[in-house]
């Protein structure tokens, strides 16, 4: 090994001492210069060059960043561990050579057009380039050097780019995805205009039929068109009966189209809580009567009042006895109540019926289900009433929830605004 005291003593056996004259010379502040005679001083700058040369070359060797210089010839004057180590090679194997020769790939391409460009400039320059040799992206930066020569680091980019494009690819991705989630919401909200109008249409187209039907039945019972029988009376009365009943039924998908439109209206005024149980109680107690239901509505006091639509809250409770009364046998019980406080009045149906499984408590708001098909058959109804009453209750500022036990009957709770709030 050379015991040459200026060799770098990071430097490989064989390998090349760095081309001295191609860095900026830097003082190095821990040598104090005294004044001494011309000759001294003419050593003493010569040894702060030298060490401010092996100084600057110790911080260049220790670098992460590969880097080269090279001289006005294109020559390779000097080349730091991490630019051997990237190459795969040794500094002696470096220096000297010709630039384009080592790098034939590198010539007549973008690195020669940016490398001429400082040269001739003389401005630095900042690119990335891939090396299919090597198949490794770099960042490339290139500084003019002493004597025309180049300074040039650069830096293996490759998991930067790559995660770089996945960062893009995941974001492209999210963006194709919220605008395929905005597709599909805008097509279900146009198939969901599309269905309420098709059943509001049908809804009317049904009901100038059905209208009919009971009016001309009206008119031969009373005998308009001569004498009517016993059995034709009867025949009438069942025909009538079927009438209303389909008509309920219409109606029913009537409200529920206008209500996914949008279309309904409310008329929101004060309303006296006992008159609108009153309402309701007079509409539901022939039904409850006629199945051997007890039907009770508890007193409410006088002045207690609510911010409702009159028409839709009493629709509201009918609907909600009404299911009472469907579903519960004969002999059972069903129950009225209101409680309230400063802010909110709460009117509960309660009944003694067949009840509704745990699971399927938040299923009985959704349209056209029936929880029970197999007891439920044989009752009335689209299983739109208790859809079409909860959002009724929402629209007036209220809800409507429900607890349930099966086979121990249901308690379904109306909240809505005091007239005080």
């Amino acid at each position: 090994m050379s015991s040459d005291p200026e060799r770098d003593p990071g430097d490989r056996p064989g390998d090349e001492r760095p081309v001295t004259g191609t860095y900026p010379t830097v003082p190095d502040p821990d040598v104090v210069a005294q004044p001494t005679p011309a000759r001294d001083r003419r050593t003493g700058d010569a040894a702060l060059r030298r060490a401010a040369e092996r100084r600057l070359a110790a911080v260049v060797e220790g670098m992460s960043e590969a880097f080269l210089s090279l001289d006005a010839n294109w020559r390779v004057t000097y080349a730091n561990r991490a630019a051997c180590d990237l190459n795969g090679t040794t500094r002696a194997a470096l220096v000297g050579r010709d630039h384009w020769a080592q790098w034939p790939e590198t010539a007549g391409g973008e690195v020669e057009r940016e490398y001429r460009r400082v040269a001739t400039e003389r401005v630095p320059a900042r690119f990335d380039h891939y090396y299919p040799r090597a198949q490794t992206w770099h960042a490339i930066q290139v500084y003019p050097a002493e004597g025309g020569g180049l300074a040039v680091f650069f830096r293996d980019i490759t998991v930067e780019r790559a995660s770089a494009a996945e960062r893009e690819r995941l974001l492209l991705d999210s963006e194709r995805a919220r605008a395929d989630a905005e597709a599909a919401r805008a097509e279900a909200e146009s198939a969901n205009r599309s269905k309420a109008h098709f059943l509001a249409t049908m809804s009317h187209e049904l009901r100038t039929p059905l209208n009919a039907i009971g009016g001309y039945a009206e008119l031969m019972e009373m005998g308009i068109r001569g004498p009517v029988s016993d059995a034709q009376r009867h025949d009438l009365a069942r025909i009538q009966a079927s009438q209303r009943h389909l008509l309920g039924l219409i109606n029913e998908v009537l409200d529920y189209a206008k209500l996914e439109t949008g279309a309904v209206r409310y008329d929101i005024t004060t309303v006296a809580v006992c008159d609108a149980l009153a309402a309701a109680e007079a509409l539901v107690e022939p039904q409850a009567r006629a199945k051997a239901l007890t039907l009770t509505v508890r007193a409410c006091t006088p002045e207690v009042a609510v911010r409702a639509d009159p028409e839709k809250l009493r629709q509201i409770l009918v609907n909600l006895l009404s299911n009472a009364v469907k579903f519960t046998d004969a002999g059972g019980c069903i129950d009225l109540a209101c409680a309230h406080d400063a802010e909110r009045v709460r009117l509960t149906v309660r009944d003694t019926g067949i009840g509704i499984p745990a699971d399927k408590l938040d299923a009985v708001f959704e349209p056209f289900v029936q929880v029970r098909t197999d007891l439920t058959r044989a009752t009335d109804g689209t299983g739109l009433g208790l859809a079409i009453s909860r959002d009724l209750a929402r629209g007036m500022g209220g809800d409507l929830v429900v607890e349930s036990t099966l086979g121990a009957g249901s308690a379904f709770t109306l909240t809505l605004r005091t007239d005080d709030v």
